[in-house]
């Protein structure tokens, strides 16, 4: 039998359950991104590495650039609670660089018998993605306060190279509005959604697929079973004030041509809105745009 659940009950329980608030928008101190130069440690017989410099797209609670603390974690796992990395779990990158002839790496190569290979990384979990690489982790803290909010913190996995063709960060040129210009200094009319497409390199041998197997486009490279593997490039987009319609977009590829990359804006307040594009490609390689438009109370434009 049916049972009936009493309106007043109903309306009790919405009105103290939790309100979902959307990925895109921006509340708390966030770091959106983070970003390796060159997007992996590369090992080889000809020397230590050459080091890996890192940067963060991040936003403080209020507005603002967070304070960043980069460490390379050492054995365990990055994941537990308990894990202090930054701090007593991991070795702290000066000028946010991973540079493995420092020393602050002294400790760590002697207990490695001065070496630093793939072999004697510290352990940590992380699986395997992709023949002849293997990853570690780079802990790392968003200091914008010590209030509730004002900081972050999180694990960044950093692929380390021994063997294969090395991966680049892919490339974010543009991002586009309905009529062709720039979503940098774009307006939008109230209440109504606009399209915004971003833009790849492109010139690849094959004309329906341009950006297929270019450097900064979409890679492709082996797979753990011995196949070849598209880049999986996808997009997080942020705004300062509501709202993104699709938080995440995806450039399609041969073996997915139904994923659209684009996404879509619709401004609810008057005002200056900043956005915030990244752009990933599944291999820890990032790239990111940031642009300003403004959300005007008046005016139409038409969706393409």
């Amino acid at each position: 039998m049916q049972r009936r659940v009493p309106l007043s009950l109903l309306l009790s329980v919405l009105a103290c359950g939790p309100s979902v608030v959307p990925q895109s928008e921006l509340h708390t101190t966030r770091v959106l991104a983070v970003r390796a130069d060159p997007p992996e440690l590369l090992l080889t017989d000809a020397g230590p590495p050459p080091p890996v410099h890192f940067s963060a797209l991040a936003v403080a609670l209020g507005g603002g650039t967070p304070a960043m603390t980069y460490a390379l974690c050492l054995a365990g796992n990055p994941f537990d609670p308990t894990f202090q990395c930054p701090g007593s779990d991991g070795i702290t990158l000066p000028d946010d660089t991973l540079d493995v002839t420092g020393p602050e790496f002294e400790p760590l190569l002697g207990a490695l018998d001065g070496g630093f290979s793939c072999a004697q990384l510290p352990p940590n979990g992380l699986p395997q993605t992709e023949p002849g690489v293997v990853q570690v982790a780079i802990g790392f803290i968003a200091d914008g306060g010590t209030g509730a909010g004002e900081s972050e913190r999180g694990i960044y996995r950093l692929g380390v190279r021994c063997s294969g063709r090395p991966n680049h960060n892919p490339e974010l040129l543009a991002v586009t509005v309905p009529d062709g210009g720039s979503l940098e200094g774009a307006h939008f009319p109230l209440e109504q959604e606009i399209q915004l497409t971003p833009r790849i390199p492109d010139g690849g041998s094959d004309s329906a697929w341009p950006s297929i197997g270019i450097d900064g486009g979409i890679e492709t490279y082996p797979s753990l079973d011995g196949g070849i593997t598209y880049e999986n490039l996808n997009y997080s987009w942020y705004a300062s004030v509501p709202e993104i319609i699709y938080f995440r977009s995806r450039e399609p590829t041969p073996g997915d041509s139904a994923e659209t990359a684009y996404t879509r804006f619709k401004g609810h307040d008057a005002g200056p809105v900043t956005f915030y594009v990244v752009l990933r490609d599944g291999r820890g390689g990032t790239d990111w745009q940031v642009f300003d438009g403004t959300v005007l109370d008046g005016g139409l434009v038409p969706l393409p």
